[in-house]
């Protein structure tokens, strides 16, 4: 049991370093990837650890590991963004421009690189981290396992807490551009919008993380008001570089 937490937490780095290294070279900026605050995608150690306990005596069938892997891993993305798009009202990425896809949350092509993954997966890369774990005193092995799981515990509490709030910002967000439309122009006056919302700038709406979540992943959509998400991540953006002088301001005058 100790060996496969340790896998999960191992190859949820892996498939962080992967998926941020892989989107902020798409979008030509560093992005900090994934739902957790933390340097780990968690559905990339679930599917590795569901791997090493189904496909461990097929390591020599490229073909069943290719194909094996993709039905595991499309079944965990799917399960995954069906949930978390129910648990929070909002759709995390979507795949609905791509051929093949089924509801937008897994496509073919998505499924074919979680195949390849599995194969490199399986042959090369889990003989390695299972021998670093047998290398490891006992001592060390559960101190790293506990360290851990306290750790993606209380980033997962953070984390769904933030996405919650996302949730529940887009909402208003959405009556607050409703009762707003008219009444002032939000190209001239997009503090406005704050205001409306009594929101002192640089409160909550602005949280750092909340902006790390939507930086994370941009087709985000609250699945009750599509276009709603894009207009609030443009102005959070705004509405942070608009605090940015008056935080060196008040430095200058310390």
């Amino acid at each position: 049991m100790l060996r496969y937490v340790f896998l999960f937490f191992a190859y949820s780095f892996v498939g962080w370093c992967f998926e941020s290294t892989v989107v902020s070279v798409s979008q030509r900026r560093p992005v900090n990837r994934g739902f957790l605050f933390g340097p780990v995608c968690p559905i990339y150690g679930t599917c590795a650890v569901l791997m090493a306990l189904t496909l461990a005596r097929f390591t020599h069938n490229i073909a069943v590991l290719l194909f094996a892997g993709m039905l595991i891993a499309t079944f965990v993305e799917f399960l995954t963004g069906w949930g978390m798009e129910k648990l929070f009202h909002t759709r995390w990425w979507d795949y609905s421009d791509a051929k093949l896809n089924i509801a937008g949350y897994v496509s073919l092509k998505s499924s074919l690189v979680w195949g390849v993954l599995s194969v490199l997966l399986m042959r090369f890369l889990h003989p390695w981290v299972f021998s670093l774990f047998d290398k490891l005193p006992v001592a060390a092995a559960e101190a790293i396992v506990v360290a851990g799981t306290f750790l993606f515990g209380a980033d997962a509490g953070i984390s769904t807490y933030n996405a919650v709030d996302i949730a529940k910002w887009t909402e208003r967000f959405h009556q607050a551009l409703h009762e707003v439309r008219g009444q002032i122009d939000l190209r001239l006056d997009p503090g406005g919008l704050a205001a409306k919302l009594h929101l002192p700038e640089g409160q909550r709406l602005l949280n750092r993380l909340k902006l790390r979540m939507l930086n994370a992943y941009p087709r985000m959509r609250a699945r009750n008001f599509p276009d709603v998400m894009a207009l609030m991540r443009a102005r959070l953006v705004e509405a942070r570089a608009a605090l940015r002088p008056r935080k060196k301001k008040r430095k200058d005058d310390l």
